[in-house]
């Protein structure tokens, strides 16, 4: 039209992207008007064409390599004769494969000693962590405790020996790291509960088992007690 001033075509409502870091990327902003409107491009209230790595092509923003840095909110704005501004919006998310800043270190303890793995993952959208024990899935116990980005084991056992992995996976990337638990017989440990009994509910009459292991060198002797005190026979 010969008046009525610049407007948007496309796009007519805000965008959002997702798009992997190192690609190449073109926001678009198409205008129509009888004379060209001065166009500017935005990102965090920041002029754009400030930073070397994006260009105008037309009136289309255009960068050959995405950086994380590269995320943001970024917006066309468009002038025009009467002075009105108008303007699209693009959200752009930057998708980083998963990374280690990091991983996982050999140990040597002695048997009855804690031991902590420390496992630090990175990426867009945040990876999720698997720990492995010996290629097989660790499962949280009374002395295995995987938390996030850390695994710490209280009351090691010889069975603990082994390989341990975490590996974080985000959909875009994986990554893994492993590290070698070696555990050595100590000449003393002190005794560490494993698992404790638990509380049980049963019918008047009925059985009940009820469980105690324990760890340490030398091997701990178990005693049992009840409201009365020590339990020193095998109750009926």
């Amino acid at each position: 039209p010969s008046s009525g001033g610049s407007h948007i075509l496309h796009p007519l409502a805000p965008q959002s992207l997702a798009v992997p870091q190192h690609s190449a990327l073109t926001l678009e902003c198409v205008v129509s008007g009888s004379a060209p409107a001065p166009i500017r491009w935005v990102k965090d209230g920041q002029d754009v064409l400030r930073r070397g790595r994006w260009k105008l092509l037309h009136s289309h923003l255009v960068t050959d390599r995405l950086e994380p840095s590269d995320a943001g909110n970024y917006s066309c704005v468009v002038g025009s004769d009467s002075g009105t501004v108008k303007y699209v919006n693009y959200s752009l998310t930057v998708l980083e494969p998963a990374s280690l800043s990091r991983g996982l270190q050999d140990e040597t303890v002695a048997a009855g000693a804690s031991v902590h793995f420390w496992c630090d993952a990175g990426g867009s959208p945040a990876p999720s962590l698997t720990w492995l024990h010996n290629a097989a899935p660790l499962r949280p116990s009374p002395r295995h405790f995987p938390s996030g980005n850390d695994l710490r084991i209280c009351g090691v056992t010889l069975e603990d020996s082994g390989l341990y992995q975490c590996v974080a996976n985000n959909g875009i990337g994986f990554v893994q790291s492993t590290g070698r638990l070696r555990v050595q017989p100590g000449k003393d440990s002190v005794p560490i509960i494993i698992s404790s009994p638990a509380n049980t509910t049963v019918a008047a009459g009925g059985d009940v088992t009820l469980s105690c292991n324990a760890t340490g060198l030398p091997a701990p002797l178990i005693r049992w007690y009840d409201s009365r005190g020590l339990v020193l026979s095998h109750p009926a």
